[in-house]
């Protein structure tokens, strides 16, 4: 079989291989493009950044980009998963985003000292302090005495929504 690129792919191809159910988000095989693929099995696999991929007519796909074609006929360049779990490919949980909107969903880096993301502890100084960062540059900066550090964390979190941060952001 010839290989098929997304720009020549019809939502009518992917229609006729794939099923998608919209309550578990899970693409399932209706026909066989090839040998090593079965009707009734889930499609493609789990790849180690926790998306999930298909080869599919001999191009690879994310799975998720493949369930927006499918229900809504266009190829987007970025996907939010709102809930943050990669796997989770139910179109409820999906949305077309610019890339600064999707870094704006982002899970919450280990910071073991405050537990919140964007919250160090300076020794030298004895001080917390809060920074936000957007396209590079930071947008918000403060600094408390050890004993404000709770203040600090909802000061933080109210610019973060006031800066159109997703509420999932950091969690």
């Amino acid at each position: 079989m010839t290989k098929i690129t997304k720009e020549s792919l019809t939502q009518l191809m992917v229609k006729e291989y794939l099923s998608y159910d919209n309550i578990t988000g899970h693409l399932t095989w209706i026909k066989r493009p090839s040998k090593k693929i079965f009707k009734g099995r889930r499609a493609g696999h789990e790849l180690k950044s926790g998306y999930r991929a298909i080869t599919f007519l001999g191009t690879s796909y994310q799975e998720h980009h493949l369930i927006w074609f499918i229900n809504y006929n266009e190829w987007v360049q970025e996907i939010d998963h709102i809930n943050q779990i990669k796997s989770d490919n139910r179109i409820t949980n999906l949305r077309s985003v610019t890339h600064q909107e999707n870094s704006m969903n982002m899970k919450q880096l280990d910071n073991t000292i405050t537990g919140n993301q964007g919250i160090y502890y300076n020794r030298s100084k004895d001080r917390y302090t809060a920074t936000i960062r957007m396209n590079g540059k930071v947008v918000f900066s403060k600094s408390c005495a050890p004993h404000l550090v709770e203040d600090l964390i909802i000061e933080r979190q109210t610019k973060l929504i006031e800066l159109g941060f997703h509420p999932n952001h950091g969690k």
